[in-house]
């Protein structure tokens, strides 16, 4: 069986662990816990991240898998380089955003 529902605005669901929201504004999908911590959001342009703590640790999207450190300062990135498109793996030093030293 299947159905299609329609909803006209935003729309959440909340419970004593956390709440899913569907955000028709930014057209994502929001999942956080008991404190309204994001913890997951997926949208509708492909980009995908996991949050500790409401740093971002890891996203996937555009620029293949990016793996953050739990301050949220990117250190690992596993894509395709923007000059070439060839498949590369970068690593970046502690304390540096790998996706800045790549050139943004």
């Amino acid at each position: 069986m299947k159905e299609n529902i329609t909803i006209d605005g935003d729309f959440a669901t909340r419970s004593l662990a956390g709440s899913i929201a569907l955000n028709q504004s930014n057209g994502s999908l929001d999942i956080k816990d008991q404190d309204g911590n994001l913890l997951v959001r997926t949208d509708l342009t492909g980009y995908h991240f996991f949050a500790v703590n409401g740093n971002e640790v890891a996203s996937l999207g555009r620029r293949g898998l990016v793996l953050a450190d739990p301050d949220g300062t990117r250190r690992i990135a596993v894509g395709p380089k923007a000059s070439d498109g060839t498949q590369n793996i970068s690593v970046s030093k502690a304390g540096v955003d790998v996706i800045d030293a790549l050139g943004g």
